[in-house]
């Protein structure tokens, strides 16, 4: 008996053994679908991990504090597994850094020192670009200038362009894209996109724009039957919603609006838009624009720990053009994209007490059962005394 829960004790030990090096080794699962070379960029995109701060330490005390602590190391240890096995060229925090727009400079100086530290594992030659969402600056009616400053002097342009792998990156604040209580950064957002139309046109580079705010899209019309809705079910499940203050700025929303999807989609024509805010994600391709011209949308869900740490991993590669036409210049591309999910908090929190508990169960069964055999030998070497 006593043998056999000695087995018991080290075949579950050998599966936690399993568990932890799943956990601690998860994106050994997650690879890129082409052969790294030149010729492939390679980017990771991430969705709003909200980093909290003073706010829950004050609500909960103890309690906030070992939250935010577990949460600055959940997602360090996802940055850290992204450098190790997939190494990418870029990666892109779609918005809302932090979970409050409203925190003083004292404290949003506190979180970046942490946010740098969670993405610290990245190397050098690894681009990392940070978009502005509602929750770092505010929505429209309450963006300041203030604001504004001190998150491009931490975390870089709120409008910015690069070219990279044939292909043109807009990062586009779209926070002032609908109306705004600051024109000129209403105004600064549009010119932005029209020099994106202008860059991508002129040098006939592809288009990706990567934001916070998804565009307006109806989610009743969505045909659940698709396969990517089957495999993941909880995408594209928030509805349009905006809320204006009495001014008409826009005070809350869930989508940009009709107009100014309708817009992107027919001037601006970008071949993929990434990005964040809808915290459960959303992939949609947009209908063909009047030319023909198709987008595809991808929401990336929020990598906290409640929705399980996701990351998104893109991948473009130029590929050979055989048109004999000498004329055709124009390079042609093959993309991937998926989902690479970790674990929800909760479980790695529970795979922590099972860890714990099984090494004391077990460093108690083998305790007592030492003690239990000496009794016994004591006891034999009694009985042989007496003989």
């Amino acid at each position: 008996m006593v043998n056999l829960l000695n087995k018991a004790f080290i075949i579950f030990g050998i599966g936690l053994v399993i568990l932890n090096l799943y956990i601690y080794n998860y994106m050994f699962f997650c690879r890129w679908k082409f052969n790294q070379d030149v010729e492939t960029t390679n980017i990771i995109m991430l969705g709003d991990p909200q980093m909290e701060g003073d706010f829950r330490i004050r609500r909960e005390g103890l309690k906030g504090k070992y939250n935010i602590f577990f949460n600055d190391n959940y997602f360090k240890h996802i940055v850290s597994n992204i450098e190790y096995y997939l190494n990418p060229s870029i990666v892109v925090v779609l918005g809302d850094l932090f979970s409050s727009q409203y925190i003083n400079d004292e404290e949003f100086a506190k979180r970046t020192d942490r946010y740098r530290a969670i993405f610290s594992p990245l190397k050098d030659h690894t681009k990392l670009i940070n978009v502005t969402g509602n929750h770092d600056v505010g929505y429209a009616n309450e963006v300041t200038e203030a604001r504004i400053n001190r998150f491009e002097s931490s975390f870089g342009k709120i409008n910015d362009k690069f070219f990279v792998g044939g292909h043109l990156i807009g990062v586009v604040n779209s926070i002032n894209l609908d109306s705004s209580f600051d024109e000129k950064l209403q105004s600064d957002a549009w010119t932005h996109l029209k020099e994106l139309k202008h860059d991508a046109e002129s040098t006939q580079s592809p288009l990706i724009i990567v934001t916070h705010i998804p565009l307006y899209k109806d989610i009743a019309s969505i045909d659940r039957t698709l396969p990517i809705y089957r495999q993941y079910p909880w995408l594209c499940r928030e509805e349009y919603q905006v809320k204006h203050t009495p001014n008409n700025h826009v005070k809350e929303q869930t989508m940009l609006t009709k107009e100014t999807t309708d817009y992107i989609l027919n001037e601006i024509k970008p071949l993929f838009i990434f990005n964040g805010h809808d915290h459960d994600g959303c992939i949609y391709q947009f209908p063909s624009n009047p030319s023909g011209f198709n987008t595809t949308e991808y929401t990336i869900r929020s990598m906290m720990g409640g929705y399980g740490g996701y990351s998104a991993l893109f991948e473009f590669k130029k590929i050979n053009n055989n048109n004999n036409n000498n004329n055709d210049k124009k390079e042609i591309f093959e993309y991937q994209f998926q989902l690479c999910p970790f674990l929800d908090t909760k479980y790695i929190n529970i795979t922590f007490g099972v860890n714990a508990g099984w090494a004391i169960l077990f460093l108690l069964f083998n305790i007592i059962y030492s003690l239990y055999n000496r009794y016994l030998i004591k006891k034999q070497q009694a009985l042989k005394k007496k003989k």
